[in-house]
């Protein structure tokens, strides 16, 4: 059971964090076809149960990786323009 492996302070913690967060961001559906990063709610409710949280603590945190995970892209993408756009200097003019 993984209430024996959890300490006092973890569970504590975990109990904290649930009773904190509202219900509402459990209402969210995230069950996005095209979504990349995206959450099942089949998902969302295993990882609530292994890791003793409520749902929407879970939801809420897979919202947040999920805006990270799309910053990181543009990110990625603006990146790849950038270098695809330059002309090729380096090998032209190598510096040794």
């Amino acid at each position: 059971q993984l209430d024996s492996r959890l300490g006092p302070d973890e569970l504590r913690r975990r109990q904290q964090a649930s009773s904190t967060t509202t219900d509402a961001s459990a209402s969210i559906n995230y069950d996005h076809d095209r979504d990349p990063f995206c959450l099942s709610s089949e998902d969302a409710k295993e990882l609530s149960t292994r890791l003793q949280v409520t749902e929407s603590v879970i939801k809420s945190n897979a919202d947040r990786l999920s805006s990270i995970c799309y910053l990181l892209l543009g990110v990625h993408q603006l990146f790849r323009r950038k270098v695809l756009e330059r002309p090729d200097v380096a090998v032209k003019n190598p510096t040794l």
